[in-house]
């Protein structure tokens, strides 16, 4: 069994620090209630969930699907309501550029299994998801 540990350490009026005990990364993020120039942590939490869709999308289409991947991107997007703590749905778009097409289908449910960040949000935030796949000529 994996454990992961990050640790948030406040800085300063308006900022945090995350930063994981193994690595020597930090991110810095929003912890005030006024608008400041850094990801809040609900824009962590969606970018979390990009992360993980990038990363599985990118495995999945070199080495299951062997189709060789020039870029990929993908908008990540989250509603609530708005006196809610909770999201309430939760959208992505993925685009992926190949040189040769893929099967979206595979890919979707395939990207589903395996996310863990997905997958610890199942059932309780409706998820959405929607892939494109551009070959150039």
């Amino acid at each position: 069994m994996k454990h992961y540990n990050i640790f948030v350490e406040r800085e300063e009026g308006t900022k945090s620090i995350a930063f994981t005990e193994d690595k020597q990364e930090e991110t810095h993020l929003c912890t005030s209630l006024r608008d400041c120039n850094t990801l809040n942590p609900k824009e962590i939490f969606l970018s979390s969930i990009g992360g993980c869709i990038l990363r599985n999308s990118s495995m999945i289409v070199s080495q299951k699907m062997r189709t060789k991947l020039l870029q990929a991107y993908v908008k990540v997007s989250g509603e609530k309501i708005s006196n809610s703590p909770k999201m309430t749905s939760i959208s992505y778009n993925l685009t992926l550029i190949t040189d040769k097409p893929v099967n979206k289908t595979l890919l979707m449910s395939l990207v589903q299994k395996k996310s863990l960040v997905l997958n610890s949000l199942s059932p309780s935030i409706k998820v959405r998801g929607h892939i494109v796949n551009k070959v150039p000529k």
